[in-house]
């Protein structure tokens, strides 16, 4: 996207605030994984902050601190609204501590028999990482270490929870997790992610081997299974980022390029004279995964047939301006 276009769509979108937030209905805008951010984002994010045409708006950010040094944009940004003395309010969210997970516990899976043992075990395991915590209790009800006691209408803490062999942390725990899935759904993750954390139905159906059917009941077997949701029709995200990760390193080195240069493949066919900005970048994005030797014929004139394809829109667009 060029940067008029880009100038465009941050004045679009202030001028919708300016309308959409009043003392009546005020907006609050909450945005995840600030870590990634890029530059055009954080741009159009100072824009929204710097207006003050804009009122009852509420932005709210979070990220992980431990991927964000004083070399990040966001830092940057922290530091140059400070030097401008405005404040920018920050919450350090920590892990849960060991009263917060007992809590957490008895109010999930209440009545329990052994509260303070699996609190315990909890811990232990997970240091109060909340999506460690989740994924782990998930397991243990998987393998019936946690299962309810219709008789005496309890859950019910099994002795195998600590003969379970968990890893300590919550990477290595789904990697292992990851590895035991059906081997088809697996198949068809990978190349999920790979795509990205958002991918569509029609995108996996022409990559993966599998018929649309089967691919069309392993995607909805996956969303039972919690590892992805369903957005709007046909569409699919990962339900988090690690568990995209996990399954992305699944992956042999060969087989994630494999991947990419499938998907590229796809997506160049797929382009047509309305190509814009963003899918040529989507689709270099793949290509550079795959070794140069990958690069064929078939798809670098492709590829150079978008770029030409999107020269000559813009030079459409700028004749129509001039006139």
């Amino acid at each position: 996207m060029g940067q008029e276009a880009i100038n465009r769509f941050n004045h679009a979108i202030q001028s919708f605030l300016k309308i959409a937030s009043n003392a009546k209905h005020p907006v609050v805008l909450f945005l995840d994984d600030l870590q990634w951010v890029d530059s055009a984002s954080l741009a159009l994010l100072k824009g929204l902050y710097d207006n003050s045409d804009i009122s009852y708006f509420y932005l709210i950010g979070a990220y992980r601190s431990n991927e964000v040094d004083e070399s990040h944009l966001l830092e940057m940004l922290f530091k140059e609204e400070a030097n401008k003395g405005r404040e920018i309010k920050q919450m350090n969210i920590d892990v849960l501590k060991e009263p917060d997970v007992k809590k957490l516990l008895k109010m999930s899976i209440s009545p329990i028999n052994r509260l303070d043992y699996l609190t315990q075990h909890v811990m232990e395991k997970t240091k109060g990482n909340v999506f460690f915590i989740k994924q782990l209790l998930l397991h243990l009800y998987e393998e019936s270490c946690i299962y309810f006691d219709s008789e005496n209408k309890e859950w019910h803490v099994d002795e195998c929870v600590e003969q379970e062999l968990i890893a300590d942390n919550v990477a290595d725990f789904l990697t292992t997790q990851m590895a035991k899935l059906d081997k088809d759904m697996l198949s068809v993750l990978r190349v999920a992610s790979c795509v990205g954390n958002r991918f569509d139905f029609e995108l996996m159906s022409k990559v993966l081997t599998f018929d649309k059917k089967r691919t069309d009941a392993l995607l909805k077997q996956a969303v039972k299974e919690n590892l992805i949701l369903t957005v709007e029709h046909n569409q699919y995200i990962f339900s988090h980022d690690q568990i995209q990760q996990a399954v992305y390193i699944q992956c042999t080195e060969q087989e994630q390029k494999r991947n990419h240069l499938d998907i590229a493949k796809v997506k160049l066919l797929e382009q047509s004279l309305d190509v814009d900005d963003f899918s040529i970048l989507d689709i270099a994005g793949h290509l550079q995964h795959v070794v140069d030797e990958a690069m064929t014929e078939f798809t670098q004139e492709h590829l150079t047939d978008l770029f030409i394809k999107r020269l000559r829109k813009h030079q459409k667009t700028l004749h129509m301006n001039v006139l």
